[in-house]
């Protein structure tokens, strides 16, 4: 039996809607999961869909990405993950998982309600976290006709440095195991949220209860999910689908505003995401844009019609 869902208008307006997911009830209380979708302008669903996945501390607002896509035939669908975004509940905690595969259950209802909306394959596009969520879920659905893997600046890595990782790991573990929901780190820094939103000294509209400045605290158990997702890619995912993975030349620190946080990474070593990439699988593009943010199609232009660039010649690569 296929999962059925109502689909009615979204927050970001007419074309987009929304559909919510139900998922149960756990000790956090009721929740969901909410796919978004954008329609192709084919007079009809077309037989190519993409699913995009967003970050820590972020939901789907990136309606100029939908539009790029749909631009190009794609029917585009986005998942605000369990406790994120448009699927995040009252009291629950933020972001929040205790093993990435937790995940699995609402991706595998997304794909089932997209393919069978007749689409014949699905395109993966991810963000950050997202961007370590996708490969390892496409590595454990090996079966669904995922066409491809599309990453932008995926975390693949921290960005500090071993030494602080092996110290912070070992803490998050022991805490975890018998606190999961301590925090561990809670942001104070403004700085990558000034350099997005619109009211700072961004280009960008977005709400702000979703996608926080100063971030969402980050949790023991958050933290021991994401320290095992990369001991599982250290071990080489192998996929054998096409994978782009994009990300900027410079890595950037400010804890205040200052305009280098418009010419670069200023969340993840994007040395380290190129080092990386190929544990991913065998069929591998690596493109580096040159002043590209963290989230690289926010960027300002002209690096964010490099991103575009990019994708669109990789796409030409992988699709009729």
């Amino acid at each position: 039996m296929t999962l059925s869902v109502a689909w009615r208008t979204d927050v970001l307006g007419a074309p987009f809607e929304a559909a919510t997911i139900d998922l149960g009830r756990d000790a956090h209380g009721e929740f969901v999961a909410t796919l978004v979708r954008r329609l192709a302008d084919t007079g009809g669903l077309t037989r190519r869909a993409v699913l995009y996945l967003h970050g820590f501390n972020d939901y789907f607002f990136q309606a100029e990405l939908a539009e790029w896509f749909a631009d190009r035939g794609f029917d585009f669908y986005a998942i605000d993950l369990r406790r994120c975004g448009r699927s995040l509940g009252v009291g629950q905690p933020a972001c929040y998982c205790a093993d990435l595969s937790e995940y699995d259950e609402e991706l595998d209802l997304a794909a089932e309600v997209i393919l069978a909306d007749g689409h014949d394959d699905l395109l993966l596009a991810a963000h950050s976290t997202g961007g370590l969520t996708a490969p390892l879920w496409a590595a454990r659905r090996r079966n669904l006709p995922i066409a491809g893997l599309m990453l932008n600046s995926p975390f693949l890595a921290f960005k500090q440095s071993a030494a602080v990782q092996a110290v912070v790991g070992t803490l998050a573990r022991a805490v975890a195991r018998v606190d999961p929901l301590r925090v561990i780190s809670s942001g104070k820094s403004t700085a990558y949220g000034d350099s997005l939103h619109a009211s700072r000294c961004g280009e960008w509209e977005y709400d702000v209860a979703w996608k926080p400045s100063p971030p969402f605290p980050v949790r023991a158990g958050w933290l021991r999910a994401i320290l095992e997702g990369h001991r599982t890619l250290r071990a080489g995912l192998d996929l054998e689908i096409p994978i782009l993975v994009l990300s900027s030349t410079r890595t950037v620190s400010a804890h205040v505003w200052d305009e280098v946080l418009h010419r670069g990474d200023a969340v993840l070593d994007c040395d380290a995401i190129a080092w990386r990439a190929p544990l991913l699988g065998r069929d591998m593009m690596i493109e580096r844009i040159e002043n590209g943010m963290h989230d690289l199609v926010l960027s300002p232009r002209p690096a964010r019609d490099r991103t575009y660039a990019a994708m669109a010649g990789w796409l030409e690569r992988i699709t009729p």
